[in-house]
Parts: C-alpha cells; structure tokens; sequence
C-alpha cells in the first residue's frame, strides 16, 4: 500500500479540495480521505508500491491529450459564446470519445443546453457553469487549462516533483491565471485581470475535479451546477463542498457527494438536524463559497471559503 499526505491542499481552499478530487479521476482506485485536523489536509492511498506522485504524474495530461478534449479551442472551435453550432460540434467529439470508453466530462462541466431556446440565441450564448467563468479577451475555460499545463515539465520523473512540492506548499506559484476562479491568485492592489498567480499542478488537477460539478439547466431559464443551492430570494448563488473521514475513490466521492446534495426539507435545515446526517456519512467538515466581489467592470472571480460545519 502507498500512502502519501498533501499537506498543502487543505480542505478549506476550494481549489485544493478540486485537485484532490481531481487526481482520483486520474488514478484508478486511488482512495481520497482528509486528516483529522481543524484544517484538514488531503490524504490518498494506493494499491501497490509507486509512490503516488509518480503515479499521478504518468497519468497527467498532456498537451496532446488536452487537444482532444471537446471543449479543445484551436481557432474558434468552442469559444466563450457558445452557439448551437458550437454545441452539437462538441456533443459529436464527446459521443465519439465514449465510444472508445473514454468519457470526457469537459462539456457538461462548461456550458448546458437545457435552457429555452430563446435565452441560447441571446449575444451571451449557452449559460456556463459557476466553474467556467468570465476571462479577459474572450479566454475559455480551454485556454487556461492550457495556459496551466504548458507552464509544467513534459518529463513524467521532472513532473512528479512538481506533484511532490505541490503537495507539501514547497511549489512557488507562476504567473498564470489557472482556470480563473482561485481567490488566492489574486494580489492586494492588483489591476483587473493582471498579477495572477497560481500553483499549476492544482489548476490542472481542479480541472479534473469539475468532473463531479456538471452544470445543468431546467429546461427553461435557470442553470445550476451541482453543489449550488438557491436561496430565499429563489436565486442559484451558494455553493457548498465538504471533507470526509473514510478513505474513498472517485464513485465513492461521488456518491457521497450525492448524499450531501440532496434536497432537505426547510423545516428540518438547521444545525441540529444537519448534525447527525453528517455524522452518518462521515462528514468531517462542510464549507460555503465566499465569492470574491470586484468594483465597476472587473470581471476578476474568486471563491474563498466560510466553514458552515462543524
């Protein structure tokens, strides 16, 4: 049995907790739990004796890989507004990789087309998910995924390190946006949009943690990703996320993941029947996203963390 702690990727830092789901996508039967500490840190283990860097490393992506994701931008293939045309384009490229038993979660974690058709023909195009959020010069969600990777080692052993410092908060962070919504990127006093910077193993990995976060929509108007609630005011604004006892895989965390979200009764949602439901699925902790809120036109975003339980 492998065994190793990230340190760095704390559960109360939502792009952390993403890369720690995220590398259970990557590796089969890798288990996830979280330690138990006031602040708790991500912990996996694995079948066998690689370490677990090396083994996220021979599984990380590659440039070539991202190429082939249905959300892949070379051109205009899927830009920031998203039309019709753009969308079965992308449907055909995700039903093709099915094919082959390789399920690309990229689409539905962007965009939804389950909204009315009046409301997709608007300049805005597809409604995006609380994950793909707005960029400077048209960017996508794509473009910074990119942006991310291409700053890290093509090497697996020059890769593993990186997973390796990453993991223990030695990694410095570069330059580079990540996928837009870590709060930490942002600098006190900077412009919009300039002087981000980001751990880029964590932004790749986040990535594949918005597998679990697809974005869906009523048919109508409205669209939510998972994990989002609305509030009285019947607006989709409060996301929430939790940390967990046991060690689990990536169906595990899903299903567990299901439990969290599923729909209570007002009545019985306060802190005293919330308690034991926790407790019966082994719920460590369970935080709310703070949103980061610019001034004027900066579409700068950001999700800090306010602890709900305990």
């Amino acid at each position: 049995m492998s065994e190793r702690s990230a340190r760095a990727w704390t559960d109360d830092w939502l792009n952390g907790w993403l890369a720690a789901l995220g590398a259970t996508v990557l590796v089969d039967d890798l288990c996830l739990q979280w330690s138990d500490d006031r602040r708790s840190h991500a912990a996996f283990s694995l079948g066998g004796d690689q370490p677990i860097a090396e083994a996220l490393a021979a599984r990380f992506p590659s440039i070539d890989d991202l190429q082939h994701l249905a959300i892949a931008n070379p051109g205009t293939a899927f830009p920031r507004n998203v039309d019709a045309n753009h969308y079965q384009t992308a449907v055909k490229k995700v039903r093709d990789t099915a094919r082959n038993m390789n399920y690309d979660f990229s689409l539905s974690s962007s965009v939804t087309d389950l909204v009315n058709d009046l409301e997709v023909e608007k300049a805005r195009g597809m409604p995006h998910g609380r994950f793909d959020t707005p960029a400077p010069k048209g960017q996508t969600l794509w473009d910074r995924l990119s942006a991310s990777r291409k700053v890290l080692a093509s090497t697996p052993e020059q890769l593993s390190q990186q997973i390796a410092a990453s993991m223990d908060g030695t990694a410095g962070r570069l330059k580079v946006n990540g996928l837009g919504f870590d709060v930490r990127r942002i600098e006190a006093g900077d412009p919009p949009n300039a002087g981000k910077y980001t751990d880029p193993v964590v932004e790749v990995l986040a990535f594949y943690g918005l597998s679990f976060f697809p974005v869906r929509g009523d048919g109508q108007r409205k669209a939510a990703t998972r994990g989002e609630r609305a509030t009285n005011r019947e607006r989709v604004d409060a996301f929430s996320w939790a940390s967990w006892r046991d060690p689990l895989d990536r169906w595990a965390i899903d299903a567990l993941l299901g439990h969290l979200y599923a729909p209570q009764s007002t009545r019985h949602d306060n802190a005293r029947r919330k308690t034991p439901r926790y407790e019966s699925i082994g719920i460590r902790h369970v935080y709310d996203a703070v949103e980061f809120e610019p001034d004027g036109k900066d579409v700068t975003a950001g999700h800090a963390s306010q602890r709900t339980y305990p």
